[in-house]
């Protein structure tokens, strides 16, 4: 493939010259010539190995700088918010939560994991001859860094509290099962009454008529939240008999109160 790059726009007579050829066979050699020829089949995985350290970096960097927080709180959905939205569903927990770690606050974070649902899913890695193969590539690699992100939450029990879109709500219990019921007890592997397993946001006292300011060119337009997020819901994750059970016990049964609070 690295030969044919070099001899790409040669005529007819020189592909078929053995001196042309030679050429580029040496060429090949050359400390450049191999750094092009690296760089020809490497540059994919060494663009998604620097987005990835990006991503590890700035999350270290954010845990240092930033207040310690109290609950964590996990977005699912298939597109992102603004950090207005997301501020305004912190600073609204915030009222009903507890001080968990002593430093006199209460603070509560949203971590935001934009994934595709099932049927979003079966596109987002679909590259098409007409489409635009670098943009392709960002969105398989934003796909891949959000996803490592969320095996990873899913794994310690960050976020016990999470919100998801309906997609992405049906995705996760297809293939996961991460809700339980509401009352932190676990559906069984074929239960389909989801509606005991969240509660819309438009349908939480505490969130739904709350006002967001978005911005929009050199515009601000005020919304409702549950207009925002009207396809969003709020549920409680699976704690009892997962892996980490007994682990962080009074971090979970803590985000249960918070819960209830939020959508009585």
């Amino acid at each position: 493939m690295a030969r044919e790059r070099y001899l790409l726009h040669a005529g007819e007579d020189t592909i078929h010259d053995p001196e042309a050829e030679k050429k580029a066979e040496q060429a090949n050699k050359t400390p450049h010539g191999k750094w092009e020829n690296f760089w020809y089949y490497n540059k994919w995985k060494i663009i998604f190995g620097l987005f990835v350290a990006v991503v590890v970096v700035w999350s270290i960097v954010t845990s240092v700088t930033s207040e310690k927080a109290d609950y964590t709180v996990g977005l699912l959905t298939e597109k992102t918010y603004p950090d207005s939205v997301l501020d305004t569903i912190c600073t609204e927990m915030e009222k009903y939560g507890k001080d968990l770690n002593g430093d006199g606050k209460v603070v509560v974070q949203v971590s935001q994991f934009v994934l595709p649902g099932e049927e979003s899913a079966k596109t987002a890695t679909n590259i098409s001859p007409s489409s635009d193969l670098a943009q392709q590539q960002q969105n398989i690699q934003m796909l891949q860094a959000y996803q490592a992100k969320w095996i990873s939450d899913m794994s310690v029990g960050t976020s016990m509290i999470l919100i998801s879109d309906n997609a992405n709500f049906m995705q996760q219990e297809k293939t996961n099962r991460i809700f339980s019921y509401l009352d932190g007890s676990n559906p069984s592997e074929t239960a389909t009454d989801y509606d005991n397993m969240r509660v819309p946001i438009a349908k939480c006292p505490k969130l739904a008529n709350v006002d967001v300011t978005l911005e929009a060119g050199t515009t601000s337009v005020k919304m409702k939240l549950s207009e925002i997020m009207s396809d969003c819901s709020i549920s409680i994750r699976r704690y009892k008999g997962t892996a980490i059970d007994g682990k962080a016990d009074d971090y979970y049964n803590a985000s249960m109160e918070l819960l209830k609070k939020i959508i009585s």
